[in-house]
């Protein structure tokens, strides 16, 4: 907050692999103004190593902001001019945000996302007619499931066309048989269907806009029949 906002950032990105690096470089068009950088090791991201990061670093959002705000009092103190930002925000979708990116077409944009980006977000932002870059900052790894070979389920839930990739590629074999598959999206619909997969729930929709509120809609409409 107490930096100008005609400045440029130069983001230096290493294509991840076992680590990940990124480097920042603030400059005024005379000077740098500030460096920044952030290293992180990989990790397999699974509900083990999400419970390990819990009570590993409990509370961190509340200690960096804590931190944020201590160090800005000092600078404040120091006589440092505080600048007011305007944040925008969009709504659920990427449609929503486009909204006020097209305000600001004059603007560089840089697009944090996984490895597997909707088709649709770089075709709006080719519409809107602004540069932009896509910055990969983590990738999407198929677990392994194979254990899970003689397990049965009634209702099967996909996100994302990379969990209709998990299933064959863990079990090649599957039939679907009286296992209803749920999912969400229209990508997702169209990765099931690709597969040969039968769709029985989908969502979103006007009327059933989550996942959860369409699973209590078809199993109480299942148990009448």
């Amino acid at each position: 907050p107490f930096m100008d906002m005609e400045t440029y950032y130069n983001f230096k990105l290493l294509n991840p692999k076992e680590k990940l690096s990124i480097f920042i470089r603030q400059t005024n068009g005379k000077e740098t103004v500030l460096t920044a950088t952030q290293t992180g090791d990989k990790k397999e991201f699974s509900f083990k190593q999400l419970l390990i990061n819990f009570f590993k670093y409990p509370l961190m959002t509340i200690k960096i902001i804590s931190s944020i705000h201590y160090e800005a009092f000092f600078l404040w103190k120091k006589g440092v001019v505080y600048r007011k930002r305007k944040i925008y925000v969009g709504g659920r979708t990427f449609e929503d945000l486009s909204a006020q990116i097209e305000k600001y077409p004059e603007e560089s944009y840089l697009i944090p996302s996984a490895d597997v980006l909707s088709p649709s977000i770089p075709i709006r932002l080719d519409e809107l007619g602004v540069k932009w870059v896509q910055g990969t900052f983590y990738k999407t790894m198929i677990s392994d499931l194979t254990k899970l070979k003689n397990v049965y389920y009634d209702i099967l839930v996909f996100f994302s066309p990379s969990g209709i990739e998990s299933l064959f590629s863990n079990f090649p074999e599957f039939k679907q048989n009286d296992t209803r598959i749920a999912v969400y999206g229209n990508t997702t619909v169209k990765a099931a269907k690709k597969a040969g997969l039968r769709v029985d729930i989908s969502v979103p929709s006007p009327k059933v806009p989550s996942m959860s509120k369409a699973l209590d809609i078809y199993i109480e409409t299942a148990n009448k029949k």
